[in-house]
Order: C-alpha cells, then sequence, then structure tokens
C-alpha cells in the first residue's frame, strides 16, 4: 500500500493530510481505543484500534486501518495522521504511537480502515474513537522572592515556568518560623503566584516556606522549601517630604526629604537636567547639597533608600521631584559682532543706524527674553524679542551702541556693544560683491574683489520676507581672513529669500554692513534682457537708458551689457557693438547721423553666457526739428512718449507775449509724501506753501511773489527758470504709462531728467546724483501760462536753456 503524505509541524514534524469530517459518524456511540487518554506534555500517547467484526466481514486486515486526529481548541480540520506512528500488531490490530507529545496534540482520535491511503476523501465508516487530553505536569517554581516592607508585612511572589491548566492544577504553600518552629501553617492569603502575611500574623523572624504545585487529575505534585531570614528582606518605606531650597552660595541648592522609617539607610540620589543625568550613592543625611545649577532650568530628582547596618533587602520606591531654578537677570545681551549694523549719512545732525543681532546664547539666558533694550547714549529704545533688527536715530557723533536682554528678573548684568564707525566697505568691494545660488550642493557662495591688503571680512546673511527687505530671522555672519574673497554659505533650503551683506574689519575698526541687492542663480539658463531700453536722441548722438533684472527668485547676474546699433535700410546684422560694464545702466552712442533711424539693441551677458535683448528705435533730428521719442522693447513698440519743442522763433515770440501768470493749484495723487525738492536742482524752491491735498504755486524760484500783473520774462530768475518761459504738454496714457499719474520708477527719472536742447549744453546732474534716486514720492511742480487748463498728475515742461522733463516718481 503506497502513502503520500506532506511535512508538516503536527507529529514530530510530520505531516498530516486534511480531510473532512465524516458526518454520518456524528453524535454515535462507538468503541473507544485503548490506551491512556491523560497525558503530560512530553509523555507519549500509545491508543489501539482493533477491527469490528464488520470490517473483518469486508476482508479488512490490520494493515487497512488508520487514524484521525481532530482538535477542538485549534479549531482545525480533520487531520490523518501519518502512517509513520501506525504500528501493526497483528492481522486485526494496530496501534497508534505518538512520542513526547505537545498540546496541540489534545483532542478527538479515532480509528478507520480503507484500502486507499486515509480514505482518500470517501465516506468511511469509523470503528473506534477517544478524547486525548495534554497537559503540563506539575512543575518547581522559579524567581521566588518575598520583601518585607518596614518589618510589618512580607509578599513573597513567584513565577511559573508553564501556562498550567487551572481546572487540574493547584497551588499551596506552607511555612513555620522560627517562632512557631513545630507548627507548620497554611498561607494567609495565597494566589497563584504569590502568598502575603499581613501585620496580624508576620514575625520578624526566619521562615521555612514550602510551595507545591500539584496535578489533580493524576495526583503528581513539585515541592520546594525555601528559607528566607526577613532582616536580608527589608525595603524602606518611599521618602516623602522632597524640597530643593537655595543656599547662600550662587547656583547651590540643598535638597531635603523626610522618612517614616526608623531604621538606618543610605539613599541614592539620581539628577537628571537637559538630558544629562548624574548619580550620587550612599548618601546617609536626609539632605543633598547641589551646585552649578543654571538659572530657569528644569531639574528632576529621584531619591530611593536601602536599609543600612543590622538589615538589609531591597531599595524604596523612588520619590520623585521636579524644580525649575528661578529666574535671574540676563548674563549677557543678545549675541553680536563687529559691524553687524548698517546706517545712513549724516543729515542735520543726525544719522539713522540698523542694528542687527542674534538671540541671546542660552547659557546666558537664565530666563524667557522678553525684550531688548538699545542704549544710544542720548535714548533708550526697546525691541520686541521676536525681533533682530532696528533702527535707531542717533547723534552723528556717537560711536558705540549698547544692546541689553530683558527677562523676567530684570536687564542684562553685561550689554552687548557695537562700535560704530566712519570705516566704508571699499568701492572695488561694493562693486563686486555679488552672492550666487548653487541648486546643486545647496549653497550661497559671496564673491568679491578684496582690497588686497590685511583687511579681514566678515559675511551677514538673515532671511526676509517677499515683501520685505528686513531681517526677519536672527542675523547669522562668517568672518573670512584677509586671504580669501568668497566663502560658502550653508544653507539646506536655498531660499531666495535670503539676505547677504558684507563688512570690512582694518584692525582696528569695522565698517556697516553693504548689502546685496539680489541673490543670484550661479549656472542660469536663460539670461533675461534688460526692461524699459529708452533713447534719448541729441545732436549727432543718443542718450540710451535701461532697467537691470529685477531682484526676483531666479535673477542672474549681468556681467556686462552688449550696445548694437545699425541705421535702417541697412544690412539686417550689419550692428556695430560697444561693451558697458554690468554694472551701469545707460551709455551715450555718439556720431550718429542726423535724420537718420537707428535700430539699438541692448544685450544682456552673464560671464560668458549671451542673453536676451532689448530693442529700440531713435532718429537723430537736426537741431531745428522737434525731438520724438520712441521706446521698444523686445522688439514690440510698448510706449511712444513725445515731446515737441517749438522752434527757436516760435519760442522767442511766445517769450515777447504778454500773457499773465496766475495761481497754479495741483492736486496731490494719493499716497504721495509732501511736497520736496533736491538742493540744487533748477526747480528748487519752486513753492513755498502745500497741503497734504492740494499745492499752491505762488513764488517765482527767486522768491518774489507772483501776481496777476506778471508778464512773461519780468522777474524772471536767471538760466534754468522753470517759470515764465514754458512750454507745457501732458504725458499720454499709453500701456508703458499707463495713467497720467503713474511712470514707472526708473534709475534714469529718479526725480527729474533734462533733456538738453539744440541751443543748451547738456545739464545732466540729478542722472549723475544718486542721492536723486530714493524711495520716497516727489512731485516737481512749475507754473504755466493762465490760458492753460489745469492739469494734473506728471506733467512735461519744457525749458528753452535748457529742456527739462520734469515728471512725479511713484513709490512701488
Amino acid at each position: 500500500m503506497f502513502y503520500i503524505f506532506i511535512q508538516t509541524t503536527f507529529f514530530l514534524s510530520q505531516a498530516l493530510i486534511s480531510f473532512g469530517y465524516p458526518s454520518q459518524h456524528k453524535g454515535r456511540d462507538l468503541p473507544a481505543l485503548s490506551g491512556s487518554n491523560y497525558k503530560f506534555v512530553g509523555e507519549e500517547v500509545e491508543l489501539t484500534c482493533v477491527l469490528n467484526q464488520k470490517a473483518l466481514d469486508n476482508n479488512f486486515t490490520a494493515g487497512d486501518i488508520f487514524f484521525m486526529h481532530y482538535n477542538i481548541t485549534a479549531y482545525s480540520q480533520r487531520q490523518c495522521i501519518p502512517p509513520s506512528f501506525v504500528h501493526i500488531v497483528n492481522t486485526t490490530t494496530s496501534t497508534l504511537r505518538l512520542p513526547n507529545v505537545t498540546l496541540a496534540n489534545a483532542g478527538e482520535y479515532s480509528c478507520y480502515v480503507d484500502t486507499l491511503p486515509c480514505g482518500a476523501g470517501r465516506q468511511l465508516e469509523m470503528i473506534a474513537s477517544t478524547d486525548v487530553q495534554v497537559q503540563y505536569g506539575p512543575q518547581n517554581v522559579t524567581n521566588m522572592r518575598c520583601v518585607v516592607y518596614e518589618m510589618e508585612t512580607m509578599t513573597c511572589t513567584w513565577q511559573h515556568p508553564v501556562s498550567y491548566n487551572m481546572e487540574d492544577t493547584t497551588v499551596s504553600v506552607y511555612f513555620n518560623s522560627d517562632k512557631n518552629f513545630d507548627q507548620l501553617q497554611a498561607c494567609p492569603d495565597l494566589s497563584f503566584e504569590r502568598c502575603v502575611w499581613t501585620s496580624d500574623n508576620f514575625s520578624p523572624v526566619p521562615y521555612r516556606i514550602q510551595i507545591n504545585i500539584t496535578n489533580t487529575v493524576r495526583h503528581e505534585s513539585a515541592v520546594q522549601i525555601f528559607e528566607r531570614d526577613p532582616n536580608q528582606l527589608l525595603k524602606l518605606a518611599r521618602a516623602e517630604g522632597l524640597t530643593l531650597s537655595p543656599t547662600s552660595s550662587q547656583d547651590c541648592y540643598t535638597l531635603t526629604w523626610t522618612s517614616k522609617s526608623f531604621y538606618n539607610s543610605t539613599c541614592r540620589i539620581q539628577h537628571t537636567s537637559k538630558g544629562h543625568t548624574d548619580i550620587k550613592e550612599n548618601v546617609e543625611a536626609k539632605r543633598f547639597e547641589l551646585c552649578g545649577l543654571k538659572p530657569y532650568t528644569s531639574h528632576s530628582f529621584s531619591v530611593s533608600c536601602t536599609p543600612s547596618g543590622l538589615h538589609s533587602g531591597f531599595p524604596s520606591d523612588p520619590a520623585l521631584y521636579e524644580y525649575t531654578t528661578p529666574e535671574k537677570e540676563p548674563s549677557l545681551g543678545p549675541e553680536i559682532t563687529n559691524g553687524s549694523y548698517s546706517m545712513t549719512m549724516c543729515n542735520n545732525g543726525r544719522k539713522s543706524v540698523t542694528l542687527y543681532w542674534k538671540q541671546v546664547p542660552e547659557f546666558a539666558r537664565n530666563g524667557v527674553i522678553k525684550n531688548y533694550t538699545i542704549d544710544t547714549g542720548d535714548m533708550t529704545e526697546e525691541v520686541d524679542a521676536g525681533k533682530f533688527e532696528a533702527t535707531v536715530e542717533t547723534d552723528c557723533n556717537t560711536s558705540v551702541i549698547q544692546l541689553f536682554a530683558v527677562n523676567g528678573a530684570g536687564m542684562s548684568t553685561t550689554p552687548s556693544v557695537l562700535q560704530i564707525s566712519n570705516l566704508t566697505v571699499p568701492p572695488n568691494v561694493e562693486k563686486t560683491f555679488s552672492v550666487f545660488r548653487n541648486d546643486a550642493n545647496k549653497t550661497f557662495q559671496a564673491v568679491w574683489e578684496s582690497k588686497k591688503d590685511n583687511s579681514t571680512y566678515t559675511i551677514f546673511w538673515c532671511f526676509r520676507t517677499s515683501t520685505s527687505a528686513s531681517c526677519q530671522s536672527e542675523m547669522f555672519w562668517s568672518l573670512v581672513p584677509a586671504s580669501l574673497s568668497d566663502v560658502e554659505i550653508p544653507e539646506p533650503n536655498l531660499s531666495p529669500l535670503i539676505r547677504v551683506g558684507i563688512s570690512v574689519f582694518d584692525g582696528r575698526q569695522a565698517s556697516g554692513i553693504f548689502w546685496a541687492e539680489c541673490s543670484y542663480i550661479q549656472n542660469p539658463n536663460t539670461v533675461p534682457a534688460p526692461v524699459n531700453l529708452v533713447a534719448i536722441p541729441k545732436e549727432s548722438s543718443a542718450l540710451l537708458y535701461w532697467n537691470p533684472a529685477g531682484c526676483e527668485e531666479n535673477a542672474v547676474k549681468v556681467t556686462k551689457y552688449l550696445v548694437k546699433y545699425r541705421k535702417d535700410g541697412g544690412k539686417a546684422n550689419n550692428y556695430s557693438t560697444q561693451t558697458v560694464p554690468g554694472n551701469r545702466n545707460k551709455f551715450e552712442l555718439s556720431d550718429l547721423e542726423t535724420d537718420i533711424n537707428y535700430t539699438i539693441k541692448v544685450q544682456s551677458v552673464s560671464n560668458s553666457k549671451p542673453g536676451e535683448e532689448a530693442v529700440t528705435s531713435v532718429k537723430i533730428s537736426s537741431p531745428a526739428s522737434a525731438l520724438v521719442i520712441i521706446m521698444k522693447v523686445g522688439g514690440t513698440l510698448s510706449a511712444s512718449v513725445a515731446i515737441v519743442l517749438l522752434l527757436l522763433p516760435l519760442l522767442k515770440n511766445f517769450f515777447r507775449s504778454r500773457r499773465k501768470f496766475k495761481t497754479l493749484s495741483f492736486s496731490m495723487p494719493q499716497g504721495l509724501n509732501d511736497l520736496d525738492v533736491e538742493a540744487g536742482h533748477p526747480v528748487e524752491s519752486s513753492t513755498t506753501s502745500h497741503d497734504a491735498s492740494t499745492t499752491q504755486l505762488t513764488q517765482h524760484t527767486d522768491g518774489s511773489q507772483l501776481n496777476q500783473n506778471d508778464k512773461p520774462g519780468t522777474s524772471s530768475p536767471t538760466n534754468g527758470s522753470i517759470l515764465s518761459t514754458h512750454f507745457h504738454g501732458c504725458i499720454p496714457s499709453t500701456p508703458f504709462l499707463p495713467t497720467a499719474e503713474c511712470i514707472p520708477s526708473t534709475p534714469f527719472l529718479p526725480t527729474a531728467v533734462f533733456i538738453p536742447s539744440a541751443e543748451s549744453s547738456p545739464l545732466l546732474s540729478v542722472l549723475e546724483d544718486s542721492s536723486a534716486v530714493g524711495t520716497e514720492s516727489y512731485m516737481k511742480m512749475c507754473t504755466k501760462p493762465d490760458t492753460s487748463q489745469e492739469l494734473v498728475g506728471p506733467q512735461i515742461y519744457v525749458d528753452t536753456v535748457p529742456a527739462v522733463l520734469v515728471v512725479t516718481k511713484l513709490t512701488n
């Protein structure tokens, strides 16, 4: 007979073949298999099956007998036991032997006969069945441990090495003591793993303890005897009343506690603060002094005591205590370094100084910093703790500013002192200082041209918002030796909203910070064209002005511009080229022919990478012609502004006319500051009275009063006047100038632009005056003929000597 079976973990790692339960035998009374049906784990199960008469009548023999098993508790299917566990005794009898059984071998066993292995799934006739129980036999307990609490109670615990069936396994504990040596007593309070003696039945004398584990079915027991001396098993009560009190010594405290125990002890003190743990052993007194506890720091204490002297035993349960030391004045001000400031030029004896700092070092805070106090010597100012820069007004002679930190206990005992000097960052450093963003290695790099001397540098950086250049984070810095002219700034977030500056230190004093305008992409994919390209024709030349690309997120460093120009009508690519440094945004093309249209291109270049081009055209007019300005950007006509200059004879006739003048009122666009005029400007002192909404011109530029009888030319000031000799015209609304009240802020239109007429020499002082480029708003206004309509917003006034374009600049 050939049997097939699969390897499993059931009987001695032998496989069983699963079959369906033979439902036709359920509930029937069948003969029981002979053999023991209650076994301990590790013993052998032996069951015998004898063929009945019906099986014999069907010519079955003992070789056709097989056994099946069903474990009810495991909810498994009925499984056929491999034939290797079945032994033929004679022609009618077979025996099942299962050695070293486990709990999984418990369940119902049945025997069947069939000529196919395990019946091959057919409906079979059961010959006999029986239930087999498998349990753990009694075993000695482990980890027997007795603890005596303050010589009042005793608790002994133990563990069982196996999980017994609680229905047929019992635990009994008996003891005697030196007090009642001949009298065996049962445990007064017994559970399966513990015995407790209370104060009513405990005596502080040696004990002999017997633990019995008994199987109630087979009446077999495991018995152990333990001897225990309560004097060596003492556990003291938990310490109470922990208190930490300051001593007369600075930063020293005394930890004290109490205990209700009368027994001698030594204690273990565990102190944890800021993740660091210190342990002090064998402290005999109920007090302990600790020093070096910094102000406003959190501390955790644990105290446990162990019997000493005549007794021994176990540590008491730990007594826990949390304590925060009180605040104390900060020991230092906010962290600064040489040069962590910027300032304006002196004006009327005052200057503005902007200070930058880091937080107070953690070790020096001594509490929660609430604010900072800035002391300039002649005034103090408070700044919120969440800010890291502040601007103060100081006397021009101020050379020292102190910064104090303030917490709940007061002001820092030592301020941070910042030396303010008149030293400035050298022009060559300002000119070359640039910041590049490297996306590949997640860094910023600051580069500059050093002074070639022993000066050292400090690179500062902070983080701003998209709407403000002010530092919104604390200031960071890196000191750079004189031998270097670049430094890498690690910044894993690569935020384009980083602000980077440089300060120079000459060995005695440090300059303020020069801030880079942009952070540039180190290897840009494209280089944007200049914007707002304008060409202003002159006699035989053209003045070019443009805006460099802005400091948007993907700003590109322009190292130079290529100015290309050609006559219209010539060869398409026959351009002449001139180079302009990348830090300039104006250029004059000279030696141009009059009455000729020129196409002009300005191309940005970043290092050796050429960029896009801005395109415009201009016609160089003869002196007697009208002046026309046409601007293109990127080859598309985006705006046109025409200023028509009357021919000189017409202007002379106009000067001779007897037009009267009147006081003129201009409405101020909303958001503009009060009227202001740059010193040395041709419109200087052109107004004397104004309010927030209206400005009235009541004087000539020389200060004399206007009146209804004034005639052109009378009371007229010197050359450059913008009073009686004006021709005016309004700037039209165009895509480039969307409204008559909005002119884009550009470097070449800071507050006023002077266009020289044919008879005058160039007067471009305002263009050269960087102070004219600012963030304030100006409206330059002049009188006009009384026959003209009132003009509101930016106007163009053309003076003959020289011609002047006066505009309003609105802040962004």
